[in-house]
């Protein structure tokens, strides 16, 4: 296996569709990935240049550990933002694209076991945005 599980594109992220949860519709946001998971992102204008803000929310019924993770093209780590139990987030990371080359999604498993579940690659598509990832459903 390599840096995750499966590996996506920045379109799995501009999905939607509707998704009842109890009382709750959650609108606008995309299909269940992979594993089952539901992760939205916004784009915004951003640090510019040759850099990307990467920020982290979850939902208030998420608390198993998640985490973004930047690497390079020798799978090195550059940084990372995680959330887990009650900090829910906003937490937020710059890189730089002079390095990055990879975001992976990871997630607490069975035995609460961090696992890679999610790899997107093409960061230059995104140039000088911030971009918010809000893991929704796991």
């Amino acid at each position: 296996m390599g840096l995750a599980v499966h590996t996506i594109t920045w379109d799995t992220f501009n999905q939607p569709v509707y998704v009842e949860e109890g009382d709750t519709v959650l609108q606008g946001v995309n299909d269940p990935m992979p594993d089952g998971d539901i992760i939205s992102m916004h784009t915004n204008d951003g640090p510019g240049g040759n850099e990307i803000e990467i920020v982290l929310e979850t939902d208030p019924g998420i608390t198993w550990y998640k985490e973004i993770k930047a690497f390079d093209v020798r799978n090195n780590a550059l940084g990372w933002v995680s959330a887990q139990d009650r900090a829910h987030g906003p937490v937020s990371m710059l890189i730089s694209l002079d390095n990055a080359n990879s975001l992976v999604f990871t997630k607490a498993k069975a035995f609460g076991i961090h696992t890679g579940e999610y790899v997107v690659y093409d960061l230059p598509a995104k140039a000088g945005k911030q971009l918010v990832f809000c893991w929704q459903k796991d």
